[in-house]
């Protein structure tokens, strides 16, 4: 997936710390956008969230590990940010939100994810 330069300096600004930047320097290398607006549509739900963007890339290299844990190499972007995305609709906002990272994890734990899923016909 291509990122354009002012994007990729504002997500590396953005990492935690260099271990979240090499996750995700490795993940949008191998992560299929389905769009050329996939980079707006993160940052439009960031925008619209509770949480900031350190977050968000902090829950999407949750999110690959998570992946990359269970043999599954298909990485769907914007469906990865959609799911991100729904968990944080899951707070009330007047509470102080939890971690988006564990929650997401917690999320595919109990629910898994069928944007990879095998079907079986």
């Amino acid at each position: 997936m291509e990122i354009p330069d002012s994007d990729r300096a504002l997500i590396r600004a953005a990492c935690p710390d260099a271990g979240t930047w090499r996750t995700l320097d490795a993940f949008f290398q191998t992560a299929q956008a389905e769009s050329d607006a996939a980079m707006a549509e993160l940052f439009q739900h960031v925008d619209e969230s509770p949480y900031a963007l350190s977050d968000w890339l902090s829950a999407l290299a949750a999110f690959d590990h998570w992946l990359h844990e269970r043999g599954i190499s298909a990485r769907p972007f914007e469906t990865m940010v959609g799911y991100i995305h729904c968990v944080t609709l899951t707070f009330a906002r007047t509470l102080s939100p939890p971690c988006l990272a564990d929650e997401v994890l917690r999320a595919l734990d109990q629910y898994g994810f069928e944007a990879v899923a095998k079907i079986d016909i």
